[in-house]
């Protein structure tokens, strides 16, 4: 039989054991937060990694991303597909709309930095490529940079830089490899842009010279800008959230209720489908070879809450629904699964085809 001091001895022993074990498991943990909300998903090139905005802090994180930038952090997260592993970086992205896109490889991210807010007040931050593997950022672009985006073929990143002395936008493009940089344009609206899908061309708003928005196309290869459409000062609506499809042949942009598709070649535009919904933090069209994915009002209600996620054929023009929850932000994961964020935090995969879904993050909260 043992004797009271070795029992004594042998349970301090467990305790201090037991106690070792439960903080190296609440070291390994996922850091737990009384907020916490999940902003501007962006999946990978292949789709295996998505990158996010994790929000912590301020009472009004979980609503919108319009929240007081100076009381809560944005941080840059990474989610592994493979693992289900989610990596939390040092990175403290800028509080941009659209604040960050995928550089040249799986392990490269761009995005718009926080760090020198003192230095570049407003919404603009440098803009850095961030080294997933060494957790290195390096500067891209000094300040007042935003809406970064990559190149389909991963050569060039194109940005909005803010002229503080002008107060206009310029578009800027930035060879990854040899950093040579070239402005596309003098003057754009700093909202909406994209690359087409040959990376040769980039498509931008800007003013029509009779007080509307005119779509222009830019080539990089002749250099030479082409207006694609225009709307007049009296217009009620204008162009906004442009894509386009796959194989260049197509445009498509927001027009007040509807969503138009403009044949670039020929000029002809049709109505698309209807679409109002316009909470423009939530908002955003993506087009792959399966459709065009995007949300939708409920019953014509514009308010906060449940919405549809749809996809449009525009080979049968037909809009298909695929599921209604309260989500944000869908993107094309892969050729038939959509990536949205579901309530204020979750981030959900669904199958385009049949509506199967599987959530694939969910952070650990109070």
């Amino acid at each position: 039989m043992l004797k009271r001091s070795s029992l004594l001895q042998l349970s301090f022993v467990v305790s201090i054991a037991a106690i070792a074990f439960a903080l190296a498991a609440w070291q390994h943990r996922e850091p737990v937060f009384p907020i916490m909300t999940v902003v501007h998903p962006v999946a990978s090139p292949s789709g295996d990694k998505v990158a996010f905005v994790a929000i912590r802090g301020g009472q009004g994180a979980g609503a919108s991303s319009g929240v007081d930038s100076d009381t809560i952090s944005c941080q840059l997260s990474v989610l592994s597909r493979t693992n289900g592993r989610i990596k939390h970086t040092q990175a403290e992205v800028g509080f941009d709309p659209y604040p960050m896109t995928w550089g040249s490889s799986e392990s490269n991210l761009i995005f718009v930095s926080k760090a020198e807010r003192d230095r570049f007040p407003g919404l603009f931050g440098s803009l850095k490529s961030l080294n997933l593997r060494s957790s290195q950022a390096a500067q891209i672009s000094p300040g007042y940079v935003d809406r970064p985006r990559a190149s389909p073929e991963l050569q060039y990143i194109g940005y909005i830089f803010s002229n503080t002395t002008t107060g206009g936008s310029s578009l800027k493009i930035q060879h990854l490899q040899t950093a040579q940089e070239t402005e596309v344009h003098p003057e754009i609206n700093a909202y909406h842009w994209c690359w087409g899908p040959n990376s040769n061309c980039i498509y931008y708003l800007k003013d029509s010279g009779n007080g509307g928005l005119a779509i222009a196309r830019y080539d990089l290869n002749s250099m030479i800008e082409m207006i694609l459409f225009s709307a007049i000062e009296t217009d009620i609506h204008y162009p906004s959230h442009l894509i386009v499809s796959p194989d260049d042949l197509h445009l498509g942009f927001q027009y007040g209720d509807n969503f138009r598709l403009f044949e670039i070649e020929s000029g002809a535009t049709a109505r698309g489908f209807k679409c109002d919904y316009y909470f423009q933090d939530f908002v955003n069209f993506d087009w792959n070879k399966a459709g065009i994915c995007y949300l939708d009002s409920v019953a014509g209600k514009r308010e906060k809450g449940p919405v549809r996620l749809m996809v449009y054929n525009p080979d049968t023009r037909i809009s298909s629904l695929i599921a209604t929850e309260a989500f944000a932000y869908p993107s094309w994961l892969d050729e038939r699964t959509i990536l949205v964020r579901k309530g204020d935090n979750e981030l959900w995969a669904y199958d385009a085809l049949n509506g199967k879904c599987s959530m694939l993050y969910r952070p650990a909260c109070k």
